[in-house]
């Protein structure tokens, strides 16, 4: 069982910590039954002032922000996940998040929407990531937006 020692600052429900609001607050991990306290962590929340875009990998653990435009081969594929940072610290969480593509194909459809696709963006199980597959040559823009803040790289496939 968990429980916070300030639900100003953190809200358990079962497994699931949600901050609510700004502050330094202990994290109690309590035994079944008797309540005793087994271990605790001290947590820090702080409001997201900024998303970033980082480049995952595969297994899951590694994240590295991205810098700049993302050139990729027909078939390749990367992982991106949303991350909020205040004052440039990465914070905890999964805040739920809104992907969108924009993309200018390099040679206009025949008619046919699958040739046209330049990115396809595939859900992970997790709302702040996702795989993205390089379907053909062009140009498009990856926008995620979560907390009332947003961030967006730029993607080339080459042929």
């Amino acid at each position: 069982m968990l429980r916070s020692t300030d639900d100003a600052v953190l809200a358990v429900d079962g497994a699931r910590v949600t901050a609510t609001g700004a502050g330094l607050t202990a994290l109690l991990f309590l035994a079944e039954g008797s309540g005793d306290v087994v271990d605790f962590v001290h947590v820090y929340a702080d409001p997201a002032d900024a998303l970033a875009l980082a480049v995952r990998d595969d297994d899951g653990g590694d994240a590295r922000p991205v810098e700049g435009p993302i050139q990729l081969l027909i078939g390749d594929e990367l992982v991106l996940g949303a991350e909020p940072l205040a004052s440039g610290v990465v914070l905890g969480g999964e805040p739920e998040t809104t992907w969108v593509v924009r993309e200018t194909p390099a040679v206009p459809p025949d008619d046919d929407e699958e040739t046209a696709a330049v990115v396809t963006l595939l859900e992970t199980g997790f709302s702040g990531e996702r795989r993205l597959v390089a379907r053909g040559p062009g140009v498009a823009d990856v926008a995620v937006e979560a907390l009332g803040l947003g961030a967006s790289v730029a993607i080339e496939v080459l042929p």
